[in-house]
């Protein structure tokens, strides 16, 4: 007569006395779906948040890479510029400036407020970050090109100022030409300069 079989766990086997054969076990089929999906959405959430992350670091160095453009323009405009670049002002005009500074005081703080300007018009702490040190580099070249335009009109001034006084000297020799006290003064400080 035939048994009906019965369920030990996962043994299954007829009743009596017929030994009892181990089944295969029994997949959790749906965790191990749940953790695969678990585990794929949370690494397209780090792709993502990685792409999110270089997008926003190639914008903020556009944004920096135009603010350079844009400081660099204003530095050649303050330069070059016919009517109100230094580089136009020769002599005494570059050395007694209107507003009483000095060349390198007038120029120089306005580049930085241009700069400043720049800076606030960026569009987060990143990029301003970012933009201050390369506004650092490029504001220290342009006061150094300023004190070097300074230095020179110095010296250029310094010696029409001496072609001057030589002239001077000349002519009140040239008056003095009876008085030979006088003319050898004169000659002697023409020739010391």
């Amino acid at each position: 007569m035939a048994t009906v079989p019965s369920l030990d766990g996962r043994r299954v086997g007829p009743e009596g006395s017929t030994p009892y054969v181990d089944s295969a076990p029994v997949k959790q089929v749906a965790g191990a779906q749940l953790q695969d999906m678990g585990r794929a959405v949370t690494s397209a959430g780090q792709d993502a948040s990685a792409i999110f992350i270089d997008h926003l670091r190639e914008i903020n160095a556009l944004r920096v890479d135009e603010a350079t453009i844009k400081a660099k323009e204003i530095q050649d405009h303050l330069t070059f510029d016919p009517t109100n670049g230094y580089s136009t002002l020769k002599g005494k005009d570059a050395l007694e400036r209107p507003d009483g500074k000095s060349l390198v005081e007038e120029y120089g703080s306005a580049y930085d407020k241009e700069l400043q300007s720049i800076a606030d018009g960026l569009g987060n702490d990143a990029q301003r970050r970012a933009f201050q040190r390369t506004a650092a580099a490029l504001g220290a070249g342009f006061r150094g090109n300023l004190e070097r335009h300074a230095l020179n009109e110095t010296n250029e001034y310094g010696k029409s100022v001496l072609v001057g006084k030589i002239g001077v000297l000349q002519r009140d020799m040239a008056l003095a030409y009876s008085d030979p006290a006088r003319t050898e003064r004169s000659a002697a400080t023409i020739s010391k300069r």
